[in-house]
């Protein structure tokens, strides 16, 4: 297993929330179960402006808008729209096409800015969103999908992701970035399925995991970071599976320490010198049920001025931890992470 870190770059800068700065811009989103992966059907070219407007704010990944566009969802929303009918190479194509609408942001950047700017060819990170993300409820924060056993869950959860990864994996993208990931499971489900992609050069994995709202050493669901850790190393020599960082993300900044430590520490123990990843949202809290954002009394979401984020509060000790590719998940937008990209790199250039 090999670094994400391209070109010896000392970090990466993550794009910040794609939901919610559409919000931000007057997109309507959320009006189906797809959220903002609609606008891959609807109004592509929103998408392709955010992504250009976190490239030009700074970050060197841009991620997808297929976290919430699996194939049974994306049926789903032909099947209320048009009536039934077999919509599964329409589900692979509008999946597909999030990779090509970030890679044109990135393409268009990069042949206006490619001479003139020291900053290494943003790269492109396809989005898998975890089933509780379908089941739209707040499971990816608990990690309760109500499988029977096992066994069960794991059919389910293969049939769930395998359609998306290849539609994603058609596209070519740089990176296949797995997202809050709440449960060992599925952990388990989507590195079996990365292993087997037959794919000539598969690109970096990064896995970035649901934290227990009450124990940061573990997923979700219970499961020790511990047991992740060692369920990871037993894939590093994998041809068709190249993780090369773990994290964790869309948790309150002031929670991400104790995670990235555990993780780090794990790290070392099984000999896998992995990069961490950490991209937090705002700090406020989310109703799963109600759909809606709450300030979070435990910890400060945002800094005096509601702009940006106060991330120099945490990014040391992150940093210090091994996090190494850093942005924001909900409710953070292309102001945090220009402020986050000069912080990170102030570090860099310190340590």
């Amino acid at each position: 297993m090999t670094s994400i870190l391209p070109y010896n770059s000392a970090v990466l800068v993550l794009d910040g929330g794609l939901g919610s700065e559409l919000e931000t811009r007057g997109v309507p989103v959320g009006s189906s179960h797809l959220w903002s992966a609609e606008l891959l059907i609807s109004d592509p070219a929103a998408l392709r402006d955010v992504h250009a407007a976190y490239i030009a704010a700074g970050a060197d990944i841009v991620t997808t808008a297929s976290y919430q566009a699996s194939f049974p969802g994306v049926v789903r929303y032909f099947e209320e729209k048009q009536g039934p009918g077999d919509y599964n190479d329409l589900a692979k194509k509008y999946i597909a096409d999030s990779v090509l609408i970030a890679q044109e942001a990135r393409d268009a950047f990069w042949k206006e800015n490619e001479a003139t700017t020291d900053r290494i060819k943003p790269l492109v990170a396809a989005s898998i969103g975890p089933y509780g993300a379908y089941l739209a409820a707040g499971q990816e924060y608990t990690g309760d999908y109500g499988f029977t056993d096992d066994k069960e869950g794991e059919k389910i959860l293969q049939e769930f992701h395998k359609p998306r990864l290849d539609a994603l994996l058609s596209a070519n993208p740089d990176i296949i970035a797995l997202e809050t990931i709440p449960t060992f499971l599925e952990t388990k489900v989507l590195l079996d399925l990365l292993a087997k992609t037959k794919v000539e050069n598969p690109p970096s994995v990064w896995l970035a995991f649901s934290i227990n709202s009450s124990d940061e050493t573990a997923l979700a669901d219970g499961s020790p970071l511990t047991a992740v850790v060692d369920l990871i190393a037993k894939y590093r020599d994998s041809p068709g599976l190249r993780v090369t960082s773990i994290g964790t993300n869309c948790l309150p900044p002031h929670r991400a320490h104790k995670a990235l430590h555990t993780l780090s520490q794990e790290l070392a123990r099984v000999n896998l010198p992995l990069p961490l990843v950490v991209y937090p949202n705002s700090g406020e809290i989310y109703n799963g049920t109600t759909k809606e954002w709450a300030p979070n009394p435990e910890g400060v979401s945002k800094a005096d001025d509601e702009t940006n984020l106060c991330f120099h509060e945490f990014l040391p000790n992150w940093y210090a931890s091994g996090a190494r590719l850093v942005g924001g998940c909900c409710r953070t937008g292309p102001s945090d992470i220009s402020e986050l990209r000069g912080q990170l790199q102030a570090l860099a250039r310190q340590a």
